[in-house]
């Protein structure tokens, strides 16, 4: 039976992977359970508090139109970790997209806790190269006000 559920983390997992390629609100969230809570490290409550999916939704929505072909991949299948158990997954992920002031490429480790049945994501946690993002959205804004 572990190796169902295995397999069962290992989807919810790919299925979390591609509602981020999808880059639609409503993709996003259909992977995740109703309670789902996202936390974003390193933690920042100010801009980046634990969000519900309704705040993550609203959140997100700002997001979306900043980036264009936005693509989020697993850097190496062979170190994604699968904990049965404890049903979670953690992953070192790396995005691209474009966007009005060029490539934006950042690095992420998340860690993906699953419902019961391995099938929803109840919990995200999600480590992103904050140096990098700070930098890049500086630019961003910038390029927006002129």
């Amino acid at each position: 039976m572990p190796s169902t559920m295995r397999s069962e983390l290992l989807r919810t997992a790919q299925a979390f992977i591609e509602s981020y390629n999808t880059w639609t609100v409503d993709a996003l969230l259909s992977v995740r359970s109703p309670l789902c809570i996202q936390y974003t490290l390193p933690a920042d409550e100010e801009r980046f508090p634990p969000r519900k999916n309704a705040e993550y939704g609203a959140f997100v929505q700002t997001i979306i139109p900043m980036f264009r072909n936005f693509r989020l991949r697993i850097v190496d299948e062979d170190d994604v970790v699968v904990d049965v158990e404890k049903r979670k997954v953690v992953f070192h992920a790396k995005s691209r997209a474009d966007s009005d002031v060029g490539e934006y490429a950042n690095e992420y480790v998340f860690t993906l806790t699953m419902t019961d049945d391995g099938r929803l994501v109840e919990k995200v946690v999600e480590f992103y190269d904050s140096g990098y993002s700070e930098k890049f959205f500086g630019k961003l804004l910038a390029g927006n006000k002129g």
